[in-house]
């Protein structure tokens, strides 16, 4: 501070030797060193981040799979035309369909959603070094879904 009140202030002192120019003490990347250092913290957390993807999409896919055949699959009636045996196929009304659909994809955002948080918190670990824990990611993701539609920005990661 100024020894005169309204005066200049003093600009702050110069950091310590070694610090990296820029903002925060991080300099500045160019994009191939940021693609590089990106696949190789895939490559070195790939099975884990897989599970986290996994854990969600193969059981999603599988129910997604059987609804599909349920509702899909038509209708047989046996009648009757002149005489004739025939067989007369339709399919499910259009207000279940319609009314599964939307069931359907609110299920999925909602799980979507926790899967994002799990693989950003994965994903955080294996940036910052520390190995990347399946559990700890969904326990996460889950811990803050209430909380993500009221608030868009959260606080550092645990």
């Amino acid at each position: 501070m100024s020894d005169v009140p309204g005066g200049p202030i003093p600009p702050p002192p110069p950091p310590p030797p070694g610090t990296p120019p820029g903002p925060g003490g991080i300099r500045p990347r160019t994009l191939g060193e940021i693609l590089s250092e990106a696949f190789r913290i895939y490559r070195e957390n790939a099975a884990k981040l897989m599970v986290i993807v996994a854990v969600i999409v193969v059981p999603l896919s599988f129910i997604s799979a059987v609804l599909v055949r349920l509702l899909g699959e038509p209708k047989a009636h046996r009648v009757e035309i002149l005489g004739q045996p025939a067989t007369i196929e339709y399919s499910r009304s259009f207000g279940v369909t319609i009314l599964v659909i939307l069931i359907g994809a609110a299920i999925g955002v909602i799980i979507w959603a926790i899967l994002q948080a799990a693989m950003l918190r994965g994903a955080a670990q294996a940036t910052i070094g520390d190995p990347v824990d399946v559990e700890a990611s969904y326990r996460w993701g889950l811990n803050r879904f209430p909380r993500s539609s009221s608030r868009t920005a959260e606080g550092p990661m645990p």
